[in-house]
């Protein structure tokens, strides 16, 4: 098709714009990753003591019935010191709740990415959308982004960084010609 190219104003639009929708993305994908990998670490502190508890629970019971040698003591004193230390951890951890606060965020940061999306492949590159109503929407939607970011939970950089090893946030910028003929996937 040779459909005429897309205006200065409406160009630079999507120079700008382009920077907010990655980061909508990157902001979505981090919380979820973050919501991931501390579920996780909760469930296997959880299990930890658990396991820790049982067998300092079996000794207990085996030094209660039984004579046991002076070892079985110092056994004893380690597990309770391990269970202990595990209970703290994941007590002061929050692991679960923390896991799942980023999981509410991360979805709260897909749902706008989901809009931010729907501008970004469907409404922009549309040439009958006229310039001030993108640009007001471009703006708008920058507003409920900044508004989100303040309203949820602020993630450690390491979640970024942890996102970024998977090379699924290194995007080419694509023209606008590319997204009205559908030739573009960004993930």
């Amino acid at each position: 098709m040779n459909q005429k190219s897309y205006n200065r104003r409406r160009r630079k639009l999507w120079d700008l714009f382009f920077d907010e929708y990655r980061s909508q993305y990157i902001n979505y994908r981090k919380y979820y990753l973050a919501s991931d990998v501390l579920g996780k670490r909760g469930n296997i502190l959880d299990y930890l003591t658990t396991v820790f508890s049982a067998i300092l629970l079996a000794i207990i019971g085996a030094i209660a019935s039984l004579g046991t040698p002076e070892w079985y003591n110092i056994l004893l004193l380690i597990l309770a010191a391990i269970t202990s230390g595990l209970s703290i951890i994941n007590t002061f951890g929050q692991w679960q709740l923390k896991s799942n606060e980023y999981y509410n965020a991360g979805q709260q940061h897909q749902e706008l990415f989901k809009e931010i999306e729907y501008f970004v492949e469907v409404e922009l590159p549309d040439e009958n959308e006229e310039i001030t109503y993108l640009e007001n929407r471009a703006q708008e939607l920058i507003n409920k982004k900044n508004n989100l970011n303040k309203a949820t939970p602020q993630l450690h950089t390491k979640w970024f960084d942890k996102l970024k090893k998977r090379r699924d946030i290194d995007w080419n910028q694509p023209t606008l010609e590319e997204l009205r003929e559908g030739e573009y996937d960004f993930h």
